[in-house]
């Protein structure tokens, strides 16, 4: 099956400490070490995971998630491993459609974080990532889905150098708060292009006009 050959892939490409690239589908710095799991085996093997970041803190661990019966994906900053910087979330049954209020709130270890593989993705709760204060890169390529956007979205991210939007060419809806109390430059955020989608472009603009 796609999720076994996946799978495979990954954790050999894990074992190699070689860089791990998929298709168009999923792709890392030759330098990361990769580690593969579900949210269940997770929940079961924090631990393990806390020692092996100990000897190897550059880890990069893959969560595949999956959605709750209302296409929900919901994860908090005690799930993590205390020591984990790097994390790319999947969704290998391709059933998410939203991301739960409170996702990873205050989750101040994340270094990065990927959510480029989340094409189903049409709306983000309230405090999406807000007070991950170490947080230094985030990549949101590919949601061009997305239509909504909950308050204090991405809120006290102070350390994120950059913030590429410039997919979201559905928007429709943003919350208040919107991207406040970062340090983000005005020209280090992308914005969907007037050609692309003018209504996406107005409206982050204006949300950023009131920072």
């Amino acid at each position: 099956t796609k999720r076994s050959t996946i799978k495979t892939e990954m954790q050999t490409a894990c074992l190699t400490k070689k860089s791990f690239s998929l298709s168009d589908k999923l792709s890392f710095p030759p330098s990361s070490k990769l580690l593969f799991m579900t949210t269940q085996e997770l929940s079961t093997k924090k631990e393990a995971i806390e020692t092996m970041l100990q000897k190897h803190p550059e880890i990069t661990l893959i969560l595949d998630m999956e959605a709750d019966s209302q296409g929900q994906l919901n994860l908090t900053s005690q799930d993590l491993p205390e020591r984990l910087k790097h994390l790319v979330i999947i969704n290998l049954k391709q059933d998410a459609t939203s991301i739960e209020n409170f996702f990873l709130l205050g989750c101040s270890h994340l270094r990065s974080l990927d959510f480029s593989h989340l094409s189903n993705l049409t709306s983000i709760g309230d405090f999406f990532l807000a007070g991950c204060s170490q947080l230094i890169s985030l990549d949101f390529s590919h949601l061009s889905s997305l239509t909504s956007i909950g308050n204090f979205f991405l809120s006290g991210c102070a350390h994120l150098r950059s913030l590429d939007l410039s997919h979201l060419s559905n928007l429709t809806s943003i919350g208040n708060f919107f991207v406040s109390g970062c340090s983000l430059a005005r020209s280090n955020i992308a914005l969907p292009s007037i050609e692309t989608s003018e209504t996406a472009n107005s409206l982050i603009s204006a949300h950023l006009d009131c920072l």
